[in-house]
Parts: structure tokens; sequence; C-alpha cells
């Protein structure tokens, strides 16, 4: 499986879990895609500053999304 890519659209309940899900499956590249909207643009500060967006997932480990 060596040079699969991926894309998830949306870094929510849904998005972010299979991401994590699919980036840590050997030989998959995962990008996660989030719109810059008032609602949800908070969403991309969060995560490139290694936080969790989701309210299940503890702040320290916000680095497993990463």
């Amino acid at each position: 499986m060596a040079g699969n890519r991926m894309v998830v659209i949306g870094m929510g309940y849904v998005g972010i879990p299979a991401a994590v899900l699919f980036a840590d499956v050997p030989g998959f590249e995962v990008t996660g895609i989030q719109r810059n909207s008032k609602r949800s643009g908070w969403k991309i500060d969060y995560l490139n500053k290694g936080l969790s967006v989701l309210r299940f997932l503890p702040q320290n480990q916000g680095s497993l999304i990463l």
C-alpha cells in the first residue's frame, strides 16, 4: 500500500477519527481539510497547535492527530 493518499474533508466528530485511523495504517498519507469559516474556522488554529477540537479527547492527547 505504499504511496496511498487520502483527503478527509471536515475536521469534526467524524473527520478527525477517520483521519487518525487511516493515518495509523502503514503506507497511507492523510491530509485533513477544514473550511475557514466564522463557525468552524477556529478548528484550524487548534489543530495546528496540537490541541483537540473534540470534547471527548483530552487536550494532552491532541498530538495523536498531528
